[in-house]
């Protein structure tokens, strides 16, 4: 498994152009936008991690693996984010962030939430 590091890098290994393939988002409104964009860029991130796996959502045996957030705020707004120190399987629910973008096992879980912890953290719209 290769641990991709940067967006253009999950880009190269499926062949795309990161210059083209981000959608147009001009028509969503613009306080929405950079999340609408994050989500874009890990999706693409997702799948060059995940490689050929997928999730088999009809085996509940089968471990699938996202990373979990401690978004922290003041009365200032959004002080910071910080990656909690577990990373939960498909049975933890409780997670409202991103749980589409399951990965194939903790590692890659974890690496997702620490390399791409800005875009996460866009796509929840924390500033």
């Amino acid at each position: 498994m290769k641990l991709v590091k940067t967006f253009e890098a999950a880009c190269k290994m499926q062949g795309l152009d990161p210059k083209k393939v981000l959608p147009d988002c001009s028509t969503i409104v613009e306080e929405d936008r950079a999340a609408v964009i994050a989500f874009a860029k890990m999706c693409i991130i997702h799948r060059s991690l995940n490689g050929d796996w997928k999730p088999d959502w009809n085996n509940y045996s089968q471990p699938k693996y996202y990373p979990c957030f401690d978004f922290r705020t003041n009365e200032k707004g959004p002080s910071g984010v910080g990656l909690s120190s577990d990373v939960y399987d498909y049975d933890c629910s409780y997670s409202n962030l991103s749980v589409r973008l399951f990965y194939k096992d903790r590692e890659t879980a974890e690496h997702a939430g620490k390399v791409f912890i800005k875009l996460y953290a866009e796509m929840a719209l924390v500033k």
